[in-house]
């Protein structure tokens, strides 16, 4: 069973070392207004939740379309971070061909998960039975996983992404959250690995498939690693960490935060069911732990960075804009793996109307990353 406090408490520290920094530099904040030659530092952060991803690469795909230099997103964003789907996105995004431009566009990847349920989330009768549907084993083949992260992100290593790109996992051995960047594997040759082996080990859920046992670059060390949504399903505070280790914190920041989708709003939460939920007991909380775990660091980030940038918006004269597009989905769409053509019809219909309430943001957003 996961230990709440000690994750209540990781999330505390991360908070509080943000807060240092900013009231480190408050003086510079609070004294020297923005000026047009500053650098913008623009950060994409893109959660977790299978084949929910489709949400935020439809508003990806979206975006991209309304960029007038028909700019790719890698040249857009200075850091991509991604957890579990969201770190697969990241990373294709950031994937060079054989010339070195990029090999992906937001729109390929929208398409491609139509296929998901077929291609990753798909089981044998045979494993069906032996795993009792996920209760005695995982419930589906890593195989399927690793053949197509092969196929999509080949050889490339992290070291070569086309922009810096930060992807959480979970190591069960050390029991810490890993991060795997660009920045990283560039100094350090030791931590240089496959694309594909970091999103191996960032997707790898618990009861979905087994963990992810992965080796850097010159073999030298083994990691034993499961999905990166246990500690940091929004990743976006991890992105404005590394930017501040990258960049520094004199800088304006736009940060373009991509959920999978909430299981509740303002709105809804008081009419929500909670006897779906276990009563206490390890069995009865089994079958939902994952999820709940997952939607609560992603609330928790949010609101996090909610407070840090609407306080300094208000209070400095630096740019710091932060946006967060998150649909509110119904119970019968939640599932990360229902891959069913009627569902991945439903998970866009949730993206476009996204797309559509926030238009405008969109509108402006474009507008940025084509400066």
């Amino acid at each position: 069973m996961f230990n709440f406090s000690k994750i209540n408490s990781y999330i505390s520290n991360i908070l509080l070392s943000v807060c240092i920094s900013f009231n480190s530099s408050a003086a510079l904040f609070n004294s020297s207004p923005s000026k047009p030659n500053k650098k913008v530092i623009k950060i994409l952060a893109i959660d977790g939740g299978g084949v929910r991803g489709i949400i935020p690469a439809k508003i990806l795909e979206n975006l991209e379309a309304r960029l007038k230099k028909k700019k790719h997103l890698s040249e857009c964003f200075d850091i991509m971070a991604g957890t579990s789907t969201g770190g697969i996105i990241a990373l294709m995004l950031s994937k060079p061909n054989a010339s070195g431009y990029p090999r992906y566009r937001a729109n390929f990847i929208a398409q491609l998960y139509k296929t998901l349920g077929e291609n990753i989330f798909d089981q044998s009768i045979f494993h069906f039975i032996f795993s009792l549907n996920g209760w005695l084993d995982e419930k589906y083949l890593q195989e399927n996983l690793e053949k197509f992260l092969y196929l999509y992100l080949g050889d490339t290593q992290i070291k070569d992404s086309l922009t810096n790109v930060i992807i959480p996992a979970y190591d069960v051995n050390t029991h810490q959250t890993v991060f795997f960047k660009k920045y990283d594997s560039q100094n350090d040759p030791y931590k240089n690995y496959y694309m594909k082996d970091v999103a191996r080990a960032t997707s790898a859920a618990p009861t979905y498939f087994t963990p992810a046992i992965i080796k850097n670059l010159n073999e030298t060390e083994i990691r034993t690693l499961i999905d990166g949504g246990v500690a940091a399903n929004n990743p976006t505070l991890s992105a404005c960490l590394h930017a501040f280790e990258i960049y520094g914190h004199d800088n304006d920041f736009l940060i373009l935060s991509l959920g999978t989708g909430s299981l509740y709003d303002e709105a809804t939460i008081d009419s929500f069911d909670s006897s779906q939920f276990g009563k206490g007991g390890k069995l009865d909380w089994a079958a939902d732990i994952v999820d709940v775990v997952f939607n609560a660091g992603s609330d928790t980030v949010h609101q996090q960075m909610k407070d840090l940038f609407f306080y300094d918006v208000h209070k400095t004269k630096f740019r710091r804009k932060y946006y967060r597009f998150q649909p509110t989905l119904q119970q019968h769409h939640a599932d990360m793996d229902n891959g069913s053509p009627e569902n991945i019809a439903a998970l866009e219909a949730y993206a476009l109307a996204v797309i559509e309430q926030y238009d405008t943001q969109l509108e402006e957003l474009a507008r940025f990353l084509d400066e």
